[in-house]
Parts: structure tokens; sequence; C-alpha cells
């Protein structure tokens, strides 16, 4: 009798210490993916940082030419903010067909890159 209580008291110790190992592997998983997503995000964020200068400042240099051009601040400046204004137009025309969808795609293509890599390598051996 005293044998099946500590092979039982033995199983049950193995088994809480294998879910506990379970749930740290789980948390481990969800903090690397976490920390993936975010230094994506930072890496996206600064380059579009950096793209908004570059464009900013390639506006400002083309209303200035534009402006010599037609001898008019006024119409060379115009011309930018009408074609600004053109590509804030096009850019909601296509945000629920494109932008949206490749912004998803990308977040999850984040968050499922290294499972599918494992399972590729499960799979070889």
């Amino acid at each position: 009798m005293e044998w099946k209580e500590n092979v039982l008291s033995d199983l049950k110790k193995k088994i809480t210490d294998y879910v506990e190992a379970r749930v740290k592997l789980t948390e481990l998983h969800i903090y690397e993916k976490l920390s993936e997503l975010f230094s994506s995000f930072i890496a996206i964020a600064i380059l579009a940082l950096l793209l908004i200068l570059t464009y900013l400042f390639a506006a400002v240099t083309l209303g200035f030419y534009f402006s010599e051009r037609l001898n008019s601040l006024i119409q060379g400046f115009g011309i930018i903010a009408l074609f600004n204004f053109l590509l804030v137009i096009v850019f909601l025309l296509l945000r629920s067909r494109i932008v949206k969808p490749g912004i998803r795609n990308t977040i999850i293509h984040i968050l499922t890159e290294k499972e599918k890599n494992e399972n590729e390598n499960e799979e070889r051996y």
C-alpha cells in the first residue's frame, strides 16, 4: 500500500513539475513574440520618421523650385499642396484594400514566422 502512495505522490510531483515547465515555456514564448513584434514596430517607426523627414525636405525644395519657375510662391507651394492632397485621397481610397491587410499580414507573419521554422525543423528529423 505504501508503494502505491509513493508512486502516486511521485507521479503527482512529476505532473506538477511538467505543467509548471509548460506554463513557463509558454510565458517565455509569449515574451519572445512580443519582443519581436515590438522591435519590428520600433524599426518601422524609425524608418517612417526618416521617410517623413525626407519627404518634407523634398516637398519644400520642390515648392521653392516651382515657385522660382512660376515666379509665385503661392503657385509653387500650391502645386505641392495639391499633390499632397491627391496623395491623401489615394491613401484613403486604398487603405481598406491594401494598407490594412498589408499591416495585418506583416504582424501575423512576425508572430508565426518562428513557429513555421520550428515545424519545418521537426519534420526533417
